[in-house]
């Protein structure tokens, strides 16, 4: 069943629907409040049209009485689709993408956040880049500049090798994308959409591109997520690859031990030959010990 619209469109102009705009938000309804009103400019300046679809993930604070005051051309309706409790961000799009599965039929899916750090001026040039394939691939915003601090930037340049290591390639793409229709077949049947939007993608080995885009500012406030939110929204994107992980751990394991074994034995026949060793040469000794017997235990 369709989520009851907060407001509708100046049906003075006329044009037909083109694009959905899923946006999962908690807390942010002075954010959105003003990122709904710049959407429009940016999709009337296009003669585009579309339908916004809110994802309120369990939100404590009740939405305010001058919320949805606007005066919409180009977006036909905002829906507002409320969870009973918080779920997390990447669950609320999982349960938007579902929601527009069934209740839709076609055009482009707009996922952004509603914190006003995706720009709306960059949707634009998302689905433009989208429309020149042929609307044939999901297209991410790739971040040439963050906005953020820079312990920030150092985690997560941290988690970018992290990820490299353990899965086999970087990945520089969050949330905001445009996905074809199309595509939502299999997205919504993908079990790892419900743990990390962006991951399931790549997964799923749906073809996409990267559009570089700078990541704005927070319109209001500082960030909700803090330092465990984050690193398990690291961690959901690396479980993804679980198979691929696993593998990966499982030969660093054997090739750690075998060079350890390698080792030891190598300094059990120096000593035996006669060899004189530096006293170091103990902790060396009882270090490749440990690591060998982690390994094999």
């Amino acid at each position: 069943m369709v989520a009851p619209a907060l407001a509708t469109r100046d049906r003075r102009v006329v044009m037909p629907p083109s694009l959905q705009i899923l946006i999962p938000m908690w807390n942010d309804w002075q954010a959105v409040d003003g990122l709904i009103p710049a959407l429009d400019q940016v999709l009337a300046a296009r003669r585009w049209s579309a339908e916004v679809w809110l994802v309120d993930d369990g939100s404590t604070v009740p939405v305010p009485t001058s919320f949805a005051a606007w005066r919409l051309h180009a977006i036909e309706a905002v829906h507002l689709l409320r969870l009973r409790r918080n779920l997390g961000h990447q669950r609320a799009i999982c349960i938007g993408l579902v929601t527009l599965h069934e209740e839709r039929a076609d055009g482009l899916v707009v996922i952004m956040d509603g914190d006003g750090e995706d720009r709306p001026e960059d949707v634009a040039r998302l689905v433009d880049a989208c429309r020149e394939t042929g609307e044939s691939e999901v297209v991410f915003a790739g971040r040439r500049k963050r906005s953020e601090g820079i312990l920030f930037r150092v985690l997560y340049t941290v988690f970018l090798w992290i990820h490299f290591l353990l899965v086999g390639f970087r990945v520089r793409v969050g949330n905001f994308s445009v996905v074809p229709f199309r595509f939502l077949g299999s997205l919504v049947v993908v079990s790892e959409t419900w743990s990390h939007y962006a991951a399931s993608v790549f997964r799923a080995r749906l073809p996409r591109r990267i559009v570089p885009t700078v990541r704005g500012r927070r319109a209001v406030g500082a960030s909700r997520m803090d330092l465990v939110a984050l690193v398990v929204h690291g961690l959901s994107a690396i479980a993804v690859y679980s198979e691929t992980v696993g593998t990966r751990l499982l030969v660093g394991i054997t090739g750690l031990t075998v060079v350890a074994g390698l080792a030891i034995g190598a300094i059990g026949l120096l000593a035996i030959a006669g060899v004189r060793f530096p006293a170091s040469t103990g902790l060396l000794l009882g270090f490749l010990m440990v690591v060998l017997l982690q390994a094999v235990l």
